[in-house]
């Protein structure tokens, strides 16, 4: 009986974790697969993943949080998230960012939970995607090099048009 009550027990330890994890993935924004091929198994043990993913969800909160300040501090009415849409925008422009979150998928999560949590504030959120073609084409005309601030007023323009 006690032997039943172990394998019960362990059981349900192990589908609280499945499920914590399957909510973990899913605030980040990817699959079970997903996580796996950004996050190989050999530098994550599968003992450690939920840790992981709470250490990491815990990193996109601070994010959030950040961007609150940013805006905050700025006065701004109107708030622009810049969203990435491939791994080679996101880490050319964002290298720390994407060191950590390692895709343009979890930046989409981050952007939305950001958006969530600034509307919660009842301030206006617009996302503007980035098309680093004509960013780029933008800074050479103008003879800018790129900033966050930068991003920002050619996202503004973008939403102009």
């Amino acid at each position: 009986m006690k032997q039943i009550l172990n394998k019960r027990t362990q059981f349900d330890k192990n589908f609280l974790m499945s499920e914590k994890v399957k909510l973990l993935l899913n605030s980040l924004g990817l699959t079970q697969t997903q996580f796996s091929t950004l996050f190989p198994i050999d530098k994550i043990k599968k003992i450690n993943q939920l840790t992981f993913l709470k250490t990491l969800d815990s990193y996109i909160e601070s994010l959030i949080i950040d961007e609150i300040d940013y805006h905050t501090n700025n006065q701004t009415n109107r708030i622009i998230l810049i969203r990435f849409l491939n791994d080679d925008d996101f880490s050319l422009y964002e290298p720390e960012i994407f060191e950590i979150l390692k895709s343009y998928l979890v930046h989409r999560a981050l952007i939305n939970r950001t958006k969530r949590a600034i509307e919660r504030t009842r301030k206006k959120v617009e996302i503007v995607y980035m098309e680093s073609s004509f960013y780029e084409t933008w800074l050479g005309v103008n003879d800018f090099d790129d900033s966050r601030d930068l991003r920002i007023i050619w996202a503004e323009q973008q939403l102009k048009d």
